[in-house]
């Protein structure tokens, strides 16, 4: 059976939010590109929760985990090295940056304690180091810039952090175990 095929066998499954169920809500199609895994394209299928409205991919899920880790691998060398932006779906990287700077320059936000978690190659972090002479922690554990510029931390060096950034994660969440690893890592503090 083909991971296409699979996406649409399952049953209503449960949101990894709320626990409610899901259903089918919508599929898209992706063409194979340059250094594509896979013999064929892929068709996605996407559940929503019928309670909260989040918004998952199935296939993902079911996907197998080198399968999975493949796909997320040439994506995102693609998109770094693609001549033609028209081809990916990159976040606003610089607009980003400049929101940060704004938010830190007027003290609603410090980058001195900051993680750009599954941060790919850093491109976040090179906007903001050649913009605004900032440079932030990053993380990601399945694709990372050769850059000896870029300061990646690996498993065992995350920590707390007063920020945590994410810019493009949320099409790569599995299970719900992804988003606590991503808030567990942020220092909650509350003003009285």
């Amino acid at each position: 059976m083909s991971i296409t095929e699979k996406a649409f066998c399952s049953d209503k499954g449960d949101c990894i939010i709320c626990n409610s169920k899901t259903s089918y809500f919508f599929s898209k199609k992706y063409p194979a590109y340059p250094g594509w895994p896979f013999a064929d394209e892929l068709k996605v299928a996407y559940w929503k929760c019928e309670h909260c409205g989040f918004v998952i991919s199935r296939t993902h899920q079911e996907m197998a985990p080198a399968d999975w880790a493949a796909l997320n691998a040439s994506w995102h060398h693609l998109a770094e090295n693609d001549a033609e932006p028209s081809l990916t779906n990159q976040p606003p990287y610089a607009d980003q940056a400049l929101a940060l700077a704004i938010l830190e320059k007027n003290n609603v936000v410090s980058l001195n304690n900051t993680l750009d978690y599954a941060a790919g190659y850093g491109t976040l972090s090179r906007f903001l180091s050649k913009y605004f002479n900032k440079n932030i922690a990053m993380y990601d554990r399945y694709v990372r810039s050769d850059s000896p510029d870029l300061h990646y931390v690996s498993d065992s060096e995350l920590g707390k952090y007063q920020l945590v950034i994410n810019s493009a994660m949320f099409e790569h969440v599995l299970d719900r175990s992804a988003l606590d690893v991503k808030t567990g890592l942020v220092i909650y503090a509350f003003n009285e």
